[in-house]
């Protein structure tokens, strides 16, 4: 390696009387050295001295620059001589005042790391370090200014570096490097034997490639290696590079110049156009005359820092001379405010004296046009200015002392914006800032236990709710955050297959509340992400040279887990939950919560939910998410992968799963009281009214959270039905429903939609607790006829998969470029369901090809299906509230999502009090460039992740209590009953209408009941028609059991306990129901007696005390066969009676016909009224 020579050089003497006054300073206190001190520093404000007055903002400055952006149109602060603090070193430990005075360039946190850090938060990005090749058991390289050395070494810097850039993995820090010894009594001086270019360079090279020489000749030893923390063009070695774009070098030190001790640059080192001359001293893009004799002189200095920022921004003074000089914007230009000289020391130049002001202060008057400092830059300048009219750059301002507001100006002159859609396979790379403390904000005292109305406590456990609740039960989100945003982060698009890839670092973490990430599996009865390998995703895999996926290295774990560990710790408002199951990962579910033989597998739910627990404790999750995907009893759903497991145990999976949340619910309050935080349970559940009608009344949700609405799949290529994607509303158009539609019993009430769904789920919670589905990406078909653009028309084909045509005839899926995200069809190849992200949507919707296109696998120079062909327009429904697009030529239709639709949706949850929505998945969302192009196409981005949670932050907070909604009054106490459905069929055959049975288990340890006051009502969601019937199939009006307030949240369902039908302790009542489509609950429900209200313990009521029922019986006659009984004639004390054990009522005229001995129910004339008490 060469070192160019300098050009001729005045003697030093001359050019640095700083050199001359700090040799003095060692050698004596002189007469010059008093005249120096005479001026004192200046006080702090907002140029100078004050650089912990800087915005929070800037420590992430960059990240919002565009990642397109050359590093030649920034402006960047950056300091002269870094760590420059102190002079001689007196035997004390301190800094001699005087030496110091004159060699101190910065403000002082501490010697090295300290102050380097506060600069790096402050937003300085460019850095001047002058190092020393020192000797002690090793070669290494400290830090100097002039003879002094700054109590640091190069090693220390660097590792502070690597911390920060680790920490903000979008910025990029420039480093000017120069080794400052020329060795005699002006100068410090190398390790003997090693003060020569080709040792120094060979020190340096040791830091880069992970070694150190000994001293010892040529050998060396293991050394941290930071070469990976370079831009590696700017450190080769062979040649200097050309300059880059900043999206090039995040989360890496650019290397802009390395120096010799006489000033010239080492060849291979740098970038190319800053070294454009053989030294600081005649280069044309470098300004760094430091020479300033006198105080008198800092105008001087200020004109050549002026001049400097002409040249940048291409305009000229001709005053001057300057005329025609040209803007070149291609070029980085390095401007160095500092000065010094032996009547004006450093903080003297840069903050002013009483008598003079300092360059900052001129530097800060330039950039607001204050002060007429700088008229060139402004309109209405004067004639002699020309070239461009404006400063739209600093380039790289090299200072010292820098206050807090000059550092944010310089700051300021940057072009802000996200990334172009250039990274990541032409998709986009984005990633927010992340400056940390995002904690959520001062957070209400929370009183009470907290505990979510309606969820069912463990007993015995003091279940620490506080820490996640509030006082009435709602979750605590954050300052202005009244409802969740969940989103689901998709473990698999880990790039290791050449599509692009979304991490951890892509998560817009300000735009969410909870992030669940997708998927564990069920293994062994145990969750698992699989074997610990380097492949791994979840715990192995690594992304090096990925800016923002660096690993934490203080974590025993890598892949994703140790990302979201690494941003949770930024963000610690947002709660992370480990989500297990998913459509291909649920088989583990069925047979360790089901037993072959349909019983309930204990033993493997308790395995499995003390493996959460460890698993939760050693990866950080805040809790646990179940996806099972389908715990119902109706045949052939779910996967078709998993039905050999499935399909034996399928009448006991609702049970199964019931007792998998109720054991999961106990084991982690169990564990949140050990660890004194809490865990979460939630789920993800299904919206279909077909799937749902086979899981019971899904008793497991009162042990959960909250759920996460699957408000999506209504309609898809399993069937011909052409629909939308997650529909809000039923327009009574869909052709998958017409049966129903016209059926009475049905009340024309259409259950593929979410409006529907909330509904049915309202039995089971409150609507706080349910979060609504998103789907971010589109299902589409082919060869569509019929419809309205498409809309309720009709696409099917031959050769279905697995799992599809089972009603109706499979759909024909789109293909090819309508198709990106598509699944493997179970004979091999492309599986037609018409599935692509948003973005991919969005670029249909343009017309475009996107560039992007052979980077997720289109072919089109091969594949007729990849080519775009047609137009494709969109269309909204406003019933549905649904957006579609439709290519006519194609005969394409694809179900999407856009800002008009996620609209919708807030409104949707605002309107209902939903908790919030949940997103699948975030690597679907976009963001598209104003001018949508083939080469500027809408990739990758947070457009509807932001547009929902700034909605739902204007939402206000959702009503925390199960009983809204309710026509009924909250009893004021509670009775040790429960209150359930139950006996639901287990086979499919038996499931249309559902056939329960509503159970009134007593538990109070008295009879009660057996007069003719005691009443029992509730409410079940308006899921279902309000067409109720008793075990006799007759309704209320036709003199059933079951009275009905039909509702438009709840239908109130009532009945009156027949005179002297009690319930024993300890036994139960049971009584027949028969609705037509599924519901949850029963809920808001009271049982009185004698005018006094009770609520059920099932009912999971929060801040209401237990209460005492009164104790019941009856005192009916026994059995008279001379006697006659008439209802119609007779009180009902007359027409109650005994017999064998059991109460029963006429009911028409009977004599002499003893009770039960009837030949049939119809002439039976006798109702069994119950035991007798």
């Amino acid at each position: 390696m060469s070192v160019r020579l300098r050009h001729s050089r005045p003697p030093l003497w001359a050019a640095r009387p700083v050199r001359r006054l700090l040799v003095a300073v060692t050698l004596a206190v002189t007469s010059t050295i008093a005249v120096v001190a005479t001026a004192g520093p200046a006080l702090a404000n907002e140029y100078y001295n004050s650089i912990e007055d800087a915005a929070p903002a800037n420590v992430d400055w960059m990240s919002r620059v565009p990642g397109d952006k050359s590093l030649a149109d920034l402006s960047v602060p950056g300091t002269h001589e870094s760590v420059a603090l102190c002079g001689y070193r007196r035997v004390d430990g301190g800094c001699d005042p005087l030496s110091t005075s004159i060699s101190k360039t910065q403000q002082d946190f501490g010697f090295g790391a300290p102050t380097l850090g506060r600069q790096l938060d402050a937003g300085i990005r460019a850095l001047d370090i002058r190092l020393r090749v020192s000797k002690d058991d090793a070669l290494s390289l400290t830090v100097h200014h002039g003879t002094y050395y700054q109590q640091v070494n190069f090693n220390d810097l660097l590792v502070k570096l690597r911390e920060f850039l680790t920490a903000h993995p979008r910025e990029t820090v420039f480093l000017s490097l120069k080794f400052e010894c020329e060795g005699g009594t002006a100068s410090c001086s190398d390790a003997d034997g090693y003060a020569d270019n080709t040792w120094r360079l060979k020190v340096l090279r040791g830091y880069l490639e992970g070694k150190q020489w000994t001293g010892q000749g040529d050998e060396t030893r293991p050394a941290t290696d930071f070469g990976g923390l370079f831009w590696g063009p700017s450190v080769t070695g062979v040649s200097q590079a050309a300059t880059p774009t900043l999206g090039d070098v995040r989360g890496k030190l650019v290397l802009l110049e390395l120096r010799g001790p006489h000033g010239g640059y080492f060849d291979g080192y740098g970038l190319k156009q800053v070294q454009a001359g053989q030294n600081h001293e005649n280069n044309e893009y470098v300004q760094d005359d430091y020479n300033v004799p006198q105080i008198d002189d800092i105008n001087d200095k200020w004109e050549k820092v002026r001049t400097h920022l002409r040249k940048t921004n291409g305009v000229w003074d001709a005053n001057r001379g300057e005329q025609g000089q040209a803007y070149k914007p291609e070029a980085i230009y390095l401007n160095y405010t500092s000065g010094t000289g032996s009547g004006a020391h450093p903080f003297t130049v840069a903050g002013g004296s009483p008598t003079a002001n300092g360059v900052n202060e001129f530097l800060i008057q330039c950039l607001h046009n204050t002060n007429g400092r700088c008229p060139e830059f402004y309109p209405g300048r004067s004639g002699n200015f020309g070239g461009r009219t404006s400063m739209d750059r600093a380039g790289i301002v090299m200072m010292d002392f820098p206050g807090g507001r000059l550092i944010g100006d310089i700051i300021a002159l940057n072009r802000f914006g996200p990334d172009p859609v250039t990274a990541n396979g032409g998709v986009g790379d984005p990633m927010e800032e992340h400056p940390g403390g995002d904690d959520g904000g001062a957070r209400p005292a929370a009183s009470g236990d907290c505990r979510p109305d309606g969820m069912t406590p463990t007993p015995g456990v003091a279940t620490p709710y506080c820490r996640i609740y509030q006082g009435d039960g709602r979750e605590w989100l954050g300052q202005g955050r009244p409802r969740r945003v969940v989103a689901y982060f998709n473990g698999g698009r880990t790039g290791a297959d050449g599509t692009p890839h979304y991490l951890v670092k892509n998560i817009p973490w300000s735009k969410v509340t909870h992030l669940n990430y997708a998927f564990a599996t069920v293994a062994d009865d145990q969750i698992s992400v699989g074997p610990a390998n380097a492949d791994n995703p979840a715990i192995g895999m690594q992304w090096p040279g990925q800016p923002g996926a660096e690993m934490d290295p203080s974590l025993p774990y890598k892949g994703h887990f140790n990302l979201l560990t690494k941003y949770k710790k930024l963000h610690p408002r947002v709660k992370t939950l480990i989500s297990v199951g998913g459509w291909a990962g649920s088989g583990g579910f069925y047979a360790m919560t089901t037993n072959a033989d349909g019983t309930v597998n204990q033993g493997g739910i308790t395995t499995f939910s003390n493996s959460v627990v460890a698993f939760l404790r050693t990866y950080g999750f805040d809790g646990v998410d179940i996806d099972f995907e389908y715990p119902t009893v109706l045949d052939g759903t779910g996967n078709p992968a998993d039905w050999s497991t499935a399909e034996p145990r399928r009448q006991g999976l609702p049970a199964g799963y019931t007792a998998l949340m109720k054991t999961l619910r106990e084991t982690l309050d169990r564990a949140s009281a050990a660890d004194g935080r809490y865990y979460m349970i939630t789920s993800a559940s299904s919206a279909s009214g077909y799937l749902v009608r086979g899981m019971a009344n899904q008793q497991g949700l009162r042990y959960q959270d909250f759920t996460n609405l699957m408000a999506y799949d209504y309609h898809g290529t399993w069937n011909d039905v052409v629909g939308p994607n997650a529909a809000l509303f039923d327009d009574h158009k869909d052709p998958e429903l017409a049966d129903l539609y016209n059926t009475p019993e049905y009340g024309g009430i259409g259950y593929f939609n979410t409006d529907w769904a909330l509904k049915y789920l309202r039995g089971a919670l409150q609507a706080g607790r349910v979060n609504i589905g998103v789907p971010y990406y589109t299902r589409g078909w082919k060869n569509v006829t019929g419809g309205t653009n498409g809309m309720w028309g009709t696409s099917s084909k031959s050769g279905c998969e697995p799992g599809t045509g089972v009603r109706r005839p499979c759909g024909d899926g789109a293909v090819g470029i309508d198709n990106i995200w598509h699944d493997n069809a179970s004979g091999g190849g492309e599986l037609g369901s018409g599935t692509s992200p948003l973005w991919h949507a969005k670029n249909l919707e343009h017309n475009i090809l996107p560039k992007y296109a052979p980077n997720v696998g289109l072919t089109p120079d091969t594949d007729e299906a990849d080519r775009l062909s047609g137009t494709y327009t969109r269309y909204w429904d406003d019933t549905t509230k649904t957006a579609w697009l439709w290519n006519n030529g194609k005969k394409v239709f694809l179900s999407t999502e856009d800002e008009q639709s996620v609209d919708a949706v807030a409104e949707l949850v605002r309107s209902t009090g939903a908790g919030g929505v949940m997103m699948w998945e975030l690597g679907g969302d976009y963001a598209c460039p104003q001018n949508v192009d083939a080469a500027h196409p809408c990739g990758m981005g947070y457009t509807l992740t932001t547009r929902l949670n700034d909605a739902l932050g204007n939402a206000g907070a959702y009503d925390p209590r199960r009983s809204s909604g309710s026509s009924a009054a909250v009893p004021g106490q509670t009775a040790a009953l429960t209150v359930d459905l139950v006996n639901y069929p287990t086979r499919a055959a038996n499931l249309w209408p559902l056939t329960p049975t509503l159970r009134i288990t007593n538990n109070t340890g008295r009879t009660i009941g057996g007069g003719k006051d005691t009443k029992l009502s509730f409410d079940i969601p308006a899921s279902t028609s309000s067409l109720i019937k008793d075990g006799y199939w007759q309704t209320g009006a036709q003199g059933g059991q079951w009275q009905i307030t039909t509702g438009t949240t709840f239908h109130r369902i009532s009945t009156t306990l027949d005179y002297c039908q009690i319930i024993p302790a300890g036994q139960k009542l049971d009584l027949p129901i028969i609705y037509y489509l599924p519901v949850t609950g029963p809920v808001n429900t009271t049982f009185s007696v004698g005018g006094t209200s009770f609520a059920p313990v099932t009912d999971g009521l929060r801040g209401v005390p237990a209460g005492t029922v009164p104790a019941g019986g009856c005192g009916a006659p026994a059995w008279d066969g001379a006697k006659v009984y008439n209802p119609a004639a007779q009180p009902i004390e007359e027409t109650t009676v005994t017999y064998n054990g059991k109460v029963w009522k006429a009911k028409w005229w009977t004599q002499n016909n003893a009770p039960g001995t009837g030949p049939d129910a119809d002439h039976e004339p006798w109702k069994l009224v119950g035991p007798a008490g």
